[in-house]
């Protein structure tokens, strides 16, 4: 129940929050290994750290985070960001999602989003990375620490 007049972003959250639930998705904070999404204030936390994204970029995550599982085209995306109000290039996309992966990866989270090549994109589980971990690397066998041999 909507009353008129109303502003057009209020309706087209109402309308996402209505799609949203039919999709079984009630929650508003989604998650996907250590990364939330928060729908109602439009927060992305990674290990509960809050990851500074422009509002497109939130637009792509929700829209994966949505569809998981599923590989997503270009004109997915454009239609979910844009609603036809205006035409972008293809190309912004790969600019969106360039820009998450980075922001991503500084967050410890390096390939939570996955490019099917000919298709789109998808996402995936994400591997933490062994400098996000804090876990140490060792080049070759003969350095990694062991337990000592006693002296005979």
């Amino acid at each position: 129940f909507v009353t008129t007049p109303c502003h057009p972003d209020e309706l087209l959250a109402r309308v996402r929050a209505v799609v949203r639930r039919s999709q079984g998705h009630a929650n508003s904070v989604l998650r996907l290994g250590p990364v939330e999404l928060s729908l109602d204030r439009h927060e992305v936390r990674v290990n509960g750290q809050k990851l500074s994204v422009s509002r497109r970029e939130f637009g792509v995550l929700e829209l994966l985070f949505l569809k998981q599982g599923v590989i997503l085209n270009k004109n997915a995306f454009l239609n979910h960001l844009y609603t036809g109000m205006e035409e972008p290039e293809m190309k912004t996309i790969d600019v969106i999602i360039c820009r998450l992966r980075k922001k991503l990866a500084t967050a410890g989270v390096p390939n939570l989003i996955d490019t099917v090549w000919g298709c789109g994109y998808i996402l995936r589980e994400p591997q933490i990375s062994i400098e996000a971990a804090n876990i140490p690397s060792y080049p070759n066998a003969t350095t990694f620490p062991g337990p000592t041999q006693a002296a005979a």
